[in-house]
């Protein structure tokens, strides 16, 4: 007999961890692989046409060049110069360099570089990849229709989508949100998804893009997602095409989707239900905080009830593969004041429109910003003139932490990955992993090059343009 207790006690509790241990290593696992969007544009299914992404990035080109057509105006535009061009909207950084500067350059200069940068990356963008993700949307971007004017539309975009995917001009994501299965919605939701897949495959020839997804709106049990697996697969058998092959992903958009009746959290269920097919988890704020009480005039995503929810969503999916997407800033950088097609509009009107883009833009990054430091490194787009502001928040965050970074994971990698002090930092094997995947999503969305992550900056220079 031991303090432990007789070897059949403890061999008992030894193959119940053995248990549970195997079980956590055969869940879904992020794969090094993979490459997540910084974002995904909905956009209503009737306006959806072969040419829409080029013509999307067109909008969002001409914005920014209107708008902010220097780095300068880039920053005091997008990131509210009256504080300081110093302010970390993307949340406080350890171990930020202090003290005098011992490089012998201006940080003014150094400044204005890494602005330009940042400038040329955005630009570089938003002409060669303006849409990263693009979902055709048939449910609160196209509202009720009558059922022969969403048939023509689920075969339109069928058709359009397939001519853009055989020219190559699709996003590298992309799919189509159907409707929720509640409120009499599900066959409605199934014919269109139905028809969408038959002509699509007719144009194709049976091919599909390999990172097509359907997302289901407003999930709120188990059984909702176990229908679309199941059509999925039926919709393969029918196409001949291989198992697992049609993607879905989910909207979670009320407390029901968080907490059951039971006080259960279903999450892990719907990823279950899935078998498999899951991709991505989207956060509807807007739906979510409705259903919360919370008045119209106080509904944003910085609320303390979206945190609340993006905390449980990271909880029950943050160890897997699933794409973790944050909502959608609802104030848009839309001019009050249309420019005449031949003509000019007076100073008053111009001074209008600018401060209109550029306060929209601010709390768009500010959004961003905010769901970087969470966790979430993809949200929605529902306007292009939106996408200067998203590339710029997110290509910010990266770069005023790369320096930082990349000097802990060289110092980490210089350990053989033992757990290593860097300043007043303290780094383990979770913390490298965790700065390799760091400059993995830098690379992937344009943020980072190679050259700049192996840059480690002089004891003093500022990390933050």
């Amino acid at each position: 007999m031991t303090l432990l207790g007789s070897e059949s006690i403890l061999a008992t509790h030894l193959a119940a961890i053995e248990h549970a241990e195997t079980h956590n290593a055969a869940s879904p696992r992020p794969d090094d692989s993979w490459r997540q969007p910084v974002h995904t544009f909905y956009g209503g299914a009737h306006l959806f046409r072969a040419e829409t992404p080029q013509r999307l990035g067109a909008i969002a080109l001409g914005m920014f060049e209107r708008y902010a057509p220097d780095p300068a105006h880039v920053f005091s535009a997008l990131f509210d110069a009256s504080t300081g061009d110093r302010k970390n909207l993307a949340g406080p950084t350890s171990d930020e360099p202090t003290g005098e500067d011992q490089t012998g350059e201006d940080p003014t200069d150094r400044g204005a570089t890494a602005r330009e940068a940042i400038y040329e990356k955005i630009c570089h963008k938003l002409r060669h990849e303006p849409i990263e993700d693009l979902r055709i949307d048939f449910e609160d971007g196209y509202g009720q229709r009558s059922d022969d004017e969403e048939d023509g539309h689920a075969k339109s975009t069928a058709r359009a989508s397939a001519h853009a995917f055989l020219h190559g001009t699709l996003p590298p994501f992309f799919g189509l949100r159907i409707k929720p299965f509640a409120s009499g919605l599900s066959r409605r939701a199934l014919r269109t998804l139905d028809l969408f897949l038959t002509h699509f495959s007719e144009v194709s020839g049976g091919q599909l893009p390999p990172t097509f997804v359907v997302t289901l709106a407003k999930v709120t049990s188990a059984a909702q997602v176990a229908l679309l697996t199941e059509a999925l697969a039926r919709w393969e058998q029918a196409l001949g095409r291989p198992t697992r092959s049609l993607h879905l992903e989910i909207m979670i958009e009320s407390p029901q989707a968080l907490l059951d009746a039971h006080g259960v959290c279903p999450l892990p269920a719907f990823l279950a239900a899935a078998a498999g097919r899951m991709r991505g988890a989207h956060f509807g704020a807007y739906d979510y905080l409705s259903a919360c009480s919370i008045s119209a005039p106080h509904q944003n995503l910085l609320h303390p009830a979206c945190d609340f929810a993006r905390s449980m969503m990271q909880a029950a999916y943050g160890a897997t593969p699933l794409f973790l997407c944050d909502g959608v800033t609802t104030t848009l950088p839309v001019a009050p004041h249309a420019i005449p097609p031949h003509g000019t509009l007076d100073e008053t009107k111009l001074l209008a429109n600018r401060q209109a883009v550029h306060r929209a833009w601010r709390l768009h990054t500010t959004h961003i910003a905010h769901a970087l430091t969470q966790g979430f490194y993809q949200g929605w787009d529902v306007h292009p003139a939106q996408l200067p502001a998203r590339y710029a928040a997110v290509y910010r965050f990266f770069h005023e932490q790369r320096h930082q970074a990349t000097e802990r994971l060289q110092r980490f990698r210089h350990e053989a990955e033992r757990a290593v002090r860097t300043g007043t930092t303290f780094d383990d094997a979770a913390t490298g992993r965790g700065l390799e995947t760091f400059f993995r999503r830098g690379f992937a969305c344009g943020a980072l090059t190679a050259d700049e992550a192996m840059m480690t900056p002089a004891r003093g220079e500022p990390s933050d343009p």
